[in-house]
């Protein structure tokens, strides 16, 4: 039992410095590989809160296991928080992406709607005083 609550500790650490990275990267301008790096961090730390929760709440006296159930919902809860987080900040990224390449085709649009003036070129005549 002290070796699943070590490792809860060493998972609610881990969460804490997900939450602090990820509430720096809503404040930051992002790429989608950053927030893939995220989510994969996020998944992973899934996985061990599930496994986690299943040795911890299979193992616990019976006096402890409601206390112990309010701190895995609390860990789940945070999970799914940044899991949103993250998806919100996706979107961010493809509606931006959306933006500029809408600007671009005005741009092209405008671009290829302009006239240029009618420039007379010279005629040579032969004569070298011309």
């Amino acid at each position: 039992m002290d070796a699943i609550l070590k490792q809860k500790k060493i998972v609610k650490g881990k969460q804490t410095r997900l939450v602090s990275k990820i509430d720096d990267l809503q404040n930051q301008a992002n790429s989608e590989s950053i927030i893939e790096v995220y989510e994969k961090d996020v998944n992973l730390i899934d996985t061990e809160v599930n496994n986690l929760n299943d040795n911890l709440l299979s193992t616990c006296t019976d006096e402890d296991f409601n206390g112990y159930e309010i701190e895995m919902h609390d860990l789940f809860s945070k999970l799914d928080t940044l899991k949103i987080i993250l998806k919100e900040e996706m979107k961010k990224l493809v509606r931006n992406d959306n933006n500029t390449n809408a600007c671009q085709n005005i741009a092209n649009t405008n671009v290829n709607n302009l006239k240029l003036p009618r420039i007379e070129l010279p005629v040579f005549t032969s004569n070298y005083m011309d």
